[in-house]
């Protein structure tokens, strides 16, 4: 089976560091790209080709959601996760009906999403490193 590759999508410097370097000490996923506007996504998507993307919520949710799907017609077999500091049940359904695969608070444990990552991507699992995403 294939490494599984990650397309980061977050404007935040920081938070894209810190999803970088947690998935890169796992050690099971390939790094695969990075980018910090939609159009670098599509970009990206394209000559990629990623196993999953994770985008940030940063923009209104009905734009992040429009982003997702726009994702899924460019890489339809990528699972999209999408962080979010307005984590809420209205969100979450939101976006898992546009096409996000799930959501998670930002203040969540990092664990959360690269567990959820490795379960989408049917990575083995292994003891995990623990991370923080950076603020």
């Amino acid at each position: 089976m294939a490494v599984p590759t990650i397309l980061i999508v977050v404007a935040d410097i920081e938070i894209r560091k810190s999803l970088r370097t947690a998935f890169a000490a796992d050690g099971r996923f390939g790094f695969c790209a990075e980018a910090d506007n939609p159009l670098q996504a599509f970009h990206e998507a394209e000559q990629a080709q990623p196993s999953l993307v994770i985008l940030d919520l940063a923009i209104t949710l009905e734009n992040t959601v429009l982003l997702a799907q726009r994702l899924k017609e460019i890489v339809p077999q990528a699972s999209i996760f999408m962080l979010s500091n307005q984590y809420d049940c209205t969100v979450e359904k939101r976006a898992l009906s546009g096409g996000v695969t799930a959501v998670f608070s930002k203040s969540e444990d990092p664990g959360s999403v690269l567990a959820n990552a490795r379960a989408v991507c049917g990575v083995r699992f292994r003891k995990r490193a623990a991370h923080g995403f950076a603020r």
